[in-house]
């Protein structure tokens, strides 16, 4: 792993050194060739329109003036003397001079005014005739006519070609401006094509080559998540998840498409959600850069609404600007089950052997702190051999049930009760004084002989007591007074109990297992 790591490291240096030397080319290319540009854009944007628009105004000149135009209709009139087209002409008139001013406004130029006043004149002098012939009389004839209404146009004449002689030169220039800035530019980006392309080629190797290591460490990760036997949960400060191993979907019964930007509060059962919000923020606003805090459990929801126990353990860390957590989840079924199986017992569902060691050792240290009183019964089924032998072992099992099921139900929620073994059960009653035991113990035989399970076969139970004082301050004298106390109720005849703290003293020694 450290190999693969020293090999992606490597190729970084280059990596850098050779983006920044092409980012630095780059960008006088962008310099250079956004001058060029500019250039170009002044010249085509900024003399290239007024010199177009001024072409552009010399044609309507022309041709509000020529064929079509003011003289055409004047001489039309002069010709057929029709009132139409004498109103044509007008117009006409009017329409050339607004084009003459329109020209005239986009110049500054003194030669190129002069020529539009000869211009102008000229216009003025036909209109000047229109009106001499619309006042002479019908029979004249179009020779008379033409005689005294005609008009010297040459100087107008010359005036266009000398305008349009002024406009050919902008022309070139401007084609030769925009010639010379497009090959400026086309020899740059040549040249600038030739110098980074071969970085482009080794730069591209490079990180690519990086890319596809980076990829390969990505799905090993990704693998390693997956292959994870708990869910993993990638989770934002904000609290909303970021990434789900398979493991995490299965568990909870969604895509992980559907659990990324999902509240982690809102997978929890509403008894849990404050809980589960303030663990995580408790996590987030640690001051260590790296901050890990023991598992707690809680109730989920599956996507089918199914509640499942939850083991949770959330770790922090700092991810550049954010913080970052994540989020291991432990569906905690099996370890219920594993759990239920030690520390029951699978034939009478009761607390076994092992886990009432462990319960007694507590509530003696509890009681004796407190000062309190505490007292231990040993029960025992009389005859039961006679029940295995005669009826079989199926019935015996029976009578472990029936009597296990008779002492949950005549124990105190916070009694612990399990099976010691064989037909041997046992009772931890906490709080419980050598007179109350003694009253409890008789209770449960006189109820114990009137279960219709239990009268037909003619059996009963022995119960040894042991109450704790200040000499027996440890689990096994307190069980080794019960067990003796129990050995004298069943020499005693059965059916009945007995205290240790109330036995002979010559039976004080005396246990079941020296009976053998």
């Amino acid at each position: 792993m450290i190999k693969q790591g020293n090999y992606v490291n490597r190729p970084l240096p280059w990596v850098i050194c050779a983006s920044v030397f092409l980012n630095v080319l780059f960008i006088v290319y962008l310099v250079v060739q956004t001058n060029a540009i500019n250039r170009l854009e002044s010249v085509a944007l900024e003399q290239s329109p007024i010199s177009v628009e001024m072409t552009q105004k010399l044609t309507d000149i022309e041709r509000a003036i020529g064929y079509v135009g003011f003289i055409h209709h004047f001489k039309n009139y002069v010709i057929r003397r029709d009132e139409r087209y004498y109103q044509l002409a007008l117009a006409s008139y009017a329409d050339a001079v607004k084009k003459v001013i329109e020209f005239e406004s986009l110049t500054t130029n003194n030669e190129l005014i002069v020529e539009l006043e000869i211009i102008k004149r000229t216009l003025d002098e036909y209109r000047q005739n229109l009106l001499v012939a619309k006042s002479q009389p019908a029979e004249m004839s179009v020779e008379a006519l033409d005689q005294i209404v005609k008009v010297d146009d040459d100087p107008a004449s010359e005036a266009l070609r000398t305008l349009q002689s002024s406009l050919l030169p902008k022309f070139e220039y401007i084609h030769d401006q925009t010639t010379l800035e497009l090959k400026n530019l086309s020899h740059l980006t040549l040249l600038f094509n030739l110098i980074v392309a071969p970085i482009i080629i080794v730069v591209g190797y490079f990180v690519l080559s990086v890319m596809r290591k980076v990829h390969k460490l990505g799905c090993q990760l990704t693998s390693i998540l997956d292959m994870s036997p708990d869910g993993i949960l990638y989770i934002s400060e904000q609290g909303s998840i970021l990434q789900a191993n398979k493991k995490a979907c299965a568990l909870l019964e969604y895509s992980e498409t559907e659990l990324k930007n999902l509240p982690l509060e809102q997978l929890v059962t509403s008894e849990y959600q404050a809980f589960c919000s303030h663990y995580r923020e408790h996590v987030f606003n640690s001051d260590k850069p790296y901050a890990e805090y023991k598992p707690r459990r809680v109730k989920a929801l599956t996507q089918s609404q199914r509640e499942i126990e939850l083991e949770i353990a959330i770790a922090s860390q700092r991810v550049g600007d954010e913080n970052r957590s994540v989020c291991i989840i432990r569906d905690m079924t099996y370890h219920n089950e594993l759990k239920l199986k030690a520390e029951k017992d699978s034939l009478t569902q009761l607390l076994n052997r092992w886990m009432l060691d462990e319960l007694l050792q507590k509530e003696i240290d509890r009681c004796t702190r407190s000062n309190q009183s505490l007292s231990l019964l040993l029960v025992d089924i009389d005859n039961f051999k006679t029940i295995n032998d005669k009826l079989g072992h199926d019935m015996g099992d029976a009578i472990l049930r029936e009597t296990a099921n008779f002492l949950q139900q005549s124990t105190r929620s916070y009694d612990h009760i399990g099976r010691w073994g064989g037909d041997e059960f046992i009772l931890v009653c906490p709080n419980l004084s050598v007179k109350d035991a003694e009253t409890y113990a008789h209770r449960l035989l006189r109820r114990y002989r009137k279960l219709k399970e239990i009268s037909p076969h003619n059996i009963s139970l022995s119960i040894g007591i042991a109450t704790m004082s200040s000499e027996t301050i440890n689990q096994q004298t307190l069980f080794k007074k019960a067990d003796v106390a129990l050995y004298h109720a069943k020499n005693g005849g059965k059916n009945r109990f007995a205290h240790s703290d109330k036995l002979p003293t010559r039976n004080a020694q005396k246990t079941r297992y020296s009976r053998a």
